[in-house]
C-alpha cells in the first residue's frame, strides 16, 4: 500500500501535538474518485488469489476538539469487479454479499488512538447485517492538498460476517480488505 503522500502524520508527541492545535479538527469527506477499497482472498484451494475492487464508495470523518476521531465508510457491494464478470455475479449473489437485499458493506470506525508503532483504528464492519468489531493499524498522511489520506489493511474472517460459502474449492475464509482512502474539508 503505497501512499500517495508526502507527510505522514506520526504517532506519539507530534500527533498529540498537532490533534492539541486543531489541525485536523472538524469534518471530512470521503473523496471516492481518489479513494479505493480492494478485496483479497484466497480461492480454488488456497492456490489461486482472487482480487476486485468495489468502485462505488462514499464516508465522512470527525475529528472532535479533544483528538477523537470518528468515522464512517460506505462500499456498494454491487460495485465488486474482479474482472471475471461470471465470478462478480456469484460474488453479489445469496452465497455471499446478497447485493440485491444489502447493498452496503459499512465500516464504522469509533476510535483512533496513538501507538508505539503508529496508529491503530477500533471500530465495526457490517455485512449482511452481521458486525464484526475490529483493530487494526492506520497510517494517516496529511497530502498537502487540504486532503488527508488513510491507508488500512483488515484481515478479515469471512465466516464470522456469514460468508461462509465453501463451494467450488473456496475454502478460506481469511481475506483482506485494503483500504486506501483520501478525505477533504467539504
Amino acid at each position: 500500500m503505497a501512499a500517495a503522500a508526502s507527510n505522514q502524520v506520526a504517532a506519539g508527541a507530534d500527533l498529540r501535538a498537532d490533534l492539541a492545535r486543531g489541525a485536523f479538527n472538524g469534518s471530512w469527506t470521503l473523496v471516492p474518485s481518489e479513494s479505493s477499497v480492494r478485496l483479497k482472498a484466497k480461492a480454488m484451494w488456497g492456490i489461486v488469489p482472487v482480487k476486485g475492487t468495489f468502485s462505488e464508495l462514499a464516508g465522512s470523518a470527525t475529528v472532535a476538539a479533544d483528538g477523537g476521531v470518528t468515522g464512517r465508510l460506505e462500499v456498494k457491494s454491487a460495485s465488486i469487479n474482479t474482472k471475471m464478470k461470471k465470478r462478480d455475479e456469484h460474488l453479489r449473489s445469496d452465497d455471499f454479499f446478497a447485493s440485491d437485499r444489502f447493498s452496503d458493506i459499512v465500516f464504522e470506525i469509533d476510535q483512533v488512538t496513538p501507538t508505539t508503532s503508529g496508529l491503530k483504528a477500533v471500530g465495526r464492519l457490517t455485512v449482511r447485517e452481521r458486525t464484526i468489531r475490529l483493530e487494526f493499524p492506520v497510517v494517516v498522511t496529511d497530502l498537502d492538498s487540504g486532503q488527508m489520506g488513510v491507508e488500512a489493511e483488515l484481515q478479515v474472517d469471512r465466516s464470522e460476517l456469514g460468508l461462509s460459502y465453501g463451494g467450488k474449492g473456496a475454502t478460506k475464509m481469511d481475506n483482506a480488505l485494503i483500504i486506501h482512502a483520501v478525505f477533504a474539508r467539504p
